[in-house]
């Protein structure tokens, strides 16, 4: 076994030239995506959406921020002036889209994750809902209540 670590865009340009090789196509070159250094590819980015919009996701959002291949896209909080707060203060130029209901957020936008940041009793019933709806999610300690909730994750 090699030391390499894969990135998707390396695993993918490999696969694909191995399927056009075995179906016999005449795939002479992998066509690339423009790489920058210091930025990541869309394709190496995990599209991110924030719910529960408190001092603990300020610093997350800070972050975050600082992580080339995270990008956040939306926040979501039940308490609308906080979510247009949010968005003016932290996600001040970034175009991040407000959201009141977490499950419209992500209906609506195209995520691969949520960050869950919500108060200790709401989060477990949230990360469940996301992840029920095919979302990664990243959730604070305690992550729920009672046993039967961790169980039900």
């Amino acid at each position: 076994m090699s030391d390499k670590q894969w990135t998707r865009r390396a695993f993918l340009a490999a696969t694909t030239t191995t399927a056009a090789m075995l179906a016999g196509g005449c795939a002479t070159k992998v066509n690339k995506a423009k790489v920058v250094p210091g930025k990541a590819s869309p394709n190496e980015q995990i599209i991110v959406g924030l719910i529960g919009l408190g001092g603990r996701c300020q610093g997350i959002a800070d972050d975050c921020k600082t992580i080339p291949q995270m990008k956040v896209v939306s926040v979501c909080d039940c308490f609308m002036p906080r979510v247009n707060y949010f968005r003016n203060k932290v996600g001040k130029d970034l175009n991040w889209k407000g959201y009141e209901d977490f499950r419209k957020m992500i209906e609506q936008e195209k995520l691969d994750a949520v960050m869950v940041e919500t108060t200790t009793h709401a989060r477990a019933w949230i990360a469940c809902h996301a992840m029920a709806m095919g979302m990664d999610a990243y959730i604070e300690k305690p992550m729920c209540l009672t046993i039967a909730e961790g169980r039900h994750m």
